[in-house]
């Protein structure tokens, strides 16, 4: 079971799949990586190296007692693609998960290759 140890000491669980650009997939609140993995990610796998992972307080990654805010937790995606040394990755987000992905984008837009925002949660 792949995990990275985050600046915060949270570790965060991750799988990475396939060849090619990178892309990134993020889940929303109450799911986990596996959302992605039954047909998304075995497509997707045949042109691009997707990576995808559990936010912290899902699946397999710590729960920590706080750090839940969009802002923290496009602070552990920044971590993570730094770790796996990814520069400037596509990122996919679904739900809660498209609102990180839009933070991280607005944050570090030099670390985003493009995002898609499925069903986000922030207002117009």
């Amino acid at each position: 079971m792949p995990r990275i140890v985050l600046p915060t000491g949270a570790r965060i669980h991750y799988q990475r799949l396939g060849d090619g650009p990178d892309l990134v997939m993020v889940h929303g609140i109450a799911g986990n990586l596996a959302v992605w993995h039954l047909h998304l990610v075995p497509a997707l796998a045949e042109r691009f190296r997707v990576l995808t992972y559990d936010l912290r307080g899902h699946g397999l990654s710590d729960t920590p007692p706080s750090g839940y805010t969009p802002d923290a937790m496009a602070g552990d995606l920044l971590a993570l693609l730094d770790a796996l040394e990814i520069e400037r990755p596509a990122v996919v987000g679904h739900s809660y998960g498209a609102d990180i992905a839009l933070y991280h984008a607005a944050a570090r837009p030099d670390r985003v290759r493009e995002v898609v925002a499925i069903e986000a949660a922030l207002p117009a």
